[in-house]
């Protein structure tokens, strides 16, 4: 019986799916999704708590979506409690045939690993297609063909990365770590040796092999010019942790970032820390590394902000183990760390010690199917407060932490106001009659919108005085989030903005807190707020990193300042305040007066200059180096359009949302010069290539640009 079902499965479980995968396109179109590679926080549900994530459930869902009501319950019916196991045995080749794009490393753009695989079983065999199946289903006519309208012959690669952590999260029990075996080899493959083949010339790997005999089938490129000190000594990380459970064993052994080779050179040994860390975290808690396994963050790659997390929350279980267990279920945690997140965690630790029923109340607002990016910030909030005007250094009754903590409104819990409002007051910095002010009285505005990227974003602004009469503030912060979604293809990074309206210096934090300044009688500038809501795009991490294949003595941010100017000025050409076009032409016009009359030609004659031992000869450096990077991009924009430009933007800014420190291929700091100019060429055809380069030596200069493919 079974065997006649699973080829009816093997055809109909993609509706299921897909159905999954509308619940997560409804809220977050195209890349804002569920996945770190958005860059934004979990705004709704996590599709891997929201997805069935049973085998049979699926299985049940699908059958009766199809109206084969005598199929729902088959499993369970035939199999009893072994339901579960028999619906994966049956399933497991079909899951990892279909989505075996989402269970190896991330593919290269453009490379055979990135393209749909060919029928199979009747299956849809594409993501895209799983996606506009789903939303047809649900009526959602809109959303049909949104990946392919919006990336065109890149809409399968995106889909890819939007997906990936999902289907890891939802069909883990498919991945082909969970039962060694050998590699599998297409037939045009060249043969590559396996652990088992290597151990002939190699005697310390056949030592390895008589602890560990199933290591004898995996293929490590790494193994065969030879087995290296490095090399043992993670293998002996590997032996040991078998001892202690092999499970985990087996489970480090299919990882990317191990089968991939350890990477000697990372700055902080991440690779070779896991294994130590995974040991130690079964010891203290082995229900959470069962959890943490699940993680796509954990076996796709392992990065120091990645370990820091899985630390932290090791750390949390020591002390409550009901609530690290809670916080790893956490969907912004199961989908990515961001920096803001890393914060958070770090921070449970310390203020459970100090204030253990907080930390669980808090949590609580944490953990919930929904969160907002304010009620994850909350717990480092409260840390900052405590260790920076807390009870340590001066009297109980006088630090902030005490006054915040007994007024009423606070001990009889939060509502969703009061704890936004907590975020806009942290950023009162040094003003205590303005703190004691706000926690007395304070006014808001709030508003939610749905931007086409990042879905349902909430608005708040707070401050001392009753807001103007007439003056919507959130109406042109809401016109400014959507014209830099639309010019960085990328959501903002977080769901919710928190505007402190007060005499203070603009900008905007990278988790989505907002000062602006508030001047009597003087209204909030639309420039203003697009400066503050730019900057949570391009950050410092953003710009080109030095020293790369430049002289590295005059690190010049020019991506970072001249981009943000760039998209500005693309964002109030679209909302219809200033024209673009003359925009340029005054940076053409400063540039011609302040810079080329001191011989300053362009990017990389200001990056070559000695560095200024003056800080204002450095400010007008970096002035004349930010004026060429807008230019430089205003002039790709005219070459090769919006849309190519856009993509480019979105390449350079989606990595740093988590804030990692990489590098390329050169062994450069990413991004570096390449790199972005590389991004242009990647999204461009190769007829506007010269056009591009022509620009880049008329605007930037240095010796890459024809070297770069």
């Amino acid at each position: 019986m079974c065997l006649a079902l699973t080829s009816t499965i093997g055809r109909r479980l993609p509706g299921l799916i897909s159905k999954a995968l509308a619940v997560w396109r409804r809220y977050r179109i195209v890349f804002a999704l569920v996945l770190a590679t958005a860059g934004a926080v979990s705004i709704a549900t996590s599709v891997a708590a929201q997805w069935p994530t049973a085998c049979v459930a699926l299985n049940d869902i699908v059958e009766q979506h199809l109206g084969n009501d005598g199929n729902v319950g088959i499993y369970q019916r035939t199999f009893g409690e072994q339901a579960e196991d028999a619906c994966r045995r049956d399933h497991v080749d079909d899951v990892r045939a279909v989505f075996g794009w989402a269970f190896g490393p991330s593919p290269t753009p453009g490379s055979a690993d990135d393209e749909a695989i060919s029928d199979i079983g009747g299956w849809p065999t594409t993501c895209v297609e799983l996606n506009d199946i789903v939303e047809r289903h649900l009526g959602n006519d809109h959303n049909v063909g949104i990946y392919q309208r919006t990336f065109d012959d890149r809409a399968e690669h995106w889909c890819h990365l939007d997906h990936r952590g999902d289907v890891r999260a939802t069909f883990a029990w498919a991945q082909p770590r969970t039962e060694p075996g050998p590699t599998p080899r297409a037939p045009t493959e060249p043969f590559r040796p396996t652990v088992g083949d290597l151990a002939d010339d190699f005697p310390v790997l056949r030592a390895f092999l008589s602890d560990l005999p199933w290591l004898a089938s995996y293929v490590y490129p790494w193994l065969t010019d030879g087995v290296s000190t490095e090399e043992i000594d993670f293998l002996s990380s590997l032996r040991l942790t078998a001892e202690l459970n092999e499970s985990l064993a087996m489970f480090i052994a299919g990882t990317a970032w191990f089968s991939n080779g350890i990477d000697h050179s990372d700055d902080f040994g991440n690779e070779e820390f896991a294994p130590q860390l995974l040991r130690t975290i079964y010891q203290t808690s082995p229900e959470f590394l069962e959890i943490a396994m699940t993680y796509y963050w954990v076996s796709d790659d392992i990065t120091a902000r990645e370990l820091s997390a899985l630390k932290d929350i090791s750390e949390l279980a020591k002390r409550d183990h009901d609530l690290a267990l809670r916080i790893a279920r956490a969907p912004w945690v199961q989908d990515g760390i961001r920096p803001f997140e890393i914060y958070t965690l770090d921070a449970l630790p310390f203020l459970y010690d100090r204030n253990p029923s907080l930390t669980r109340q808090l949590a609580e607002y944490a953990t919930g199917d929904f969160v907002w990016a304010s009620d994850i910030r909350l717990i480092d909030i409260m840390t900052n407060l405590f260790t920076n005007y807390g009870e340590d250094d001066r009297p109980k009754e006088s630090s902030r932490f005490h006054r915040l903590t007994t007024q009423p409104w606070f001990t009889d819990g939060l509502d969703a106001r009061e704890r936004a409002f907590i975020n806009a007051l942290v950023m009162v910095f040094d003003d205590d009659a303005l703190f004691d002010r706000l926690l007395r009285e304070r006014y808001a505005q709030t508003a939610t919108l749905s931007l086409p990227l990042a879905g349902p974003v909430r608005l708040w602004a707070f401050q001392a005085e009753p807001f103007p009469e007439g003056e919507n503030v959130l109406s042109q912060v809401a016109a400014g989030l959507l014209g830099f979604e639309r010019i960085m293809q990328a959501p903002p990074p977080a769901n919710d903005i928190v505007i402190l309206l007060r005499g203070h210096t603009s900008g905007m934090e990278h988790d989505g807190r907002m000062r602006l300044p508030r001047h009597p009688q003087v209204p909030i500038t639309t420039d203003l707020i697009l400066d503050a809501i730019g900057e949570a795009y391009f950050t410092f991490r953003m710009g080109p990193r030095y020293p790369d294949h430049l002289s590295g003595q005059f690190a010049l941010p020019w991506m970072q300042v001249g981009g943000l100017e760039f998209a500005k000025a693309y964002v109030h050409d679209w909302l219809g305040t200033r024209d673009l076009s003359a925009q340029n032409h005054t940076w053409s016009h400063n540039a011609r007066n302040d810079c080329a009359s001191k011989g300053l030609w362009n990017i990389h004659t200001v990056v070559t200059q000695p560095y200024p031992r003056e800080r204002a000869e450095a400010r007008a450096l970096e002035e004349c180096g930010n004026l060429y990077g807008s230019m430089l991009l205003f002039r790709l924009y005219q070459t090769i359009g919006e849309k190519a430009v856009s993509l480019a933007l979105r390449d350079l800014y989606i990595p740093t949302v988590h804030d990692e420190v990489r590098r390329n291929a050169e062994g450069d700091l990413t991004p570096s010069e390449l790199d972005i100019l590389r991004a242009f060429l990647r999204h461009s055809p190769p007829h506007q290539h010269d056009q591009i380069r022509h620009w880049y030596r008329q605007l930037h200069g240095g010796p890459f640009i024809d070297a770069v493919n």
